[in-house]
């Protein structure tokens, strides 16, 4: 997709890999993503080293852009990779980002995203990876959502599925999202 400047390395730190460019939340460059491509490669994901400018906990990926249309729909969806955001933007939902780390978001970068819009969507995967993360990312937003600052919603999709997949298999990605519980309903049945 030219819009992200997707590519693809055949040789040095990232070869074998989809390359994906890491823009910051002022539009700058500032790192690469690679992707595996087999499944031999030891990593599914290898980042740009940690430095002053590229770090993993202040970065969410297509974040100016995704703010831009958030700012239309009222609402922003986070998914897990970069890829399902491309899958997504192309199937013309573009207030999407996704954290550039595993594990749970630093509190003021939410709070910068919550600047701009005060609806946050969860759509990660159908799987025990796509719940921890979704229980991270409460663990930080939910005490946000108790005072008022923001509202989170949970979509559950399908056992073992991921936003593209949904996408990709012509399912209603749409009707996930806009029928996604609360945080806290999504929580009460997590635990049920």
């Amino acid at each position: 997709s030219k819009e992200f400047g997707i590519g693809f390395a055949p040789s040095g730190f990232f070869g074998g890999r989809i390359t994906v460019p890491i823009y910051n939340h002022r539009n700058e460059l500032v790192g690469w993503t690679g992707r595996a491509t087999k499944e031999d490669q030891n990593a599914k994901y290898k980042n740009s080293a940690d430095s002053s400018v590229f770090q993993k906990k202040t970065l969410v990926f297509n974040e100016p852009r995704g703010l831009e249309a958030a700012r239309e729909s009222g609402s922003l969806i986070f998914v897990e990779g970069h890829l399902d955001v491309v899958s997504m933007w192309q199937a013309g939902i573009r207030n999407v980002v996704a954290m550039q780390g595993t594990g749970a978001p630093e509190k003021y970068v939410l709070e910068r995203l919550a600047r701009s819009v005060k609806n946050f969507v969860l759509c990660f995967d159908g799987d025990a990876g796509g719940r921890k993360a979704a229980e991270q990312f409460i663990s930080v937003g939910g005490p946000m959502a108790i005072a008022g600052q923001v509202n989170i919603n949970v979509v559950s999709l399908p056992e073992k599925s991921d936003p593209d997949e949904v996408i990709r298999s012509g399912g209603d990605l749409y009707n996930y999202i806009a029928s996604a519980p609360s945080w806290l309903d999504w929580t009460i049945d997590t635990w049920a």
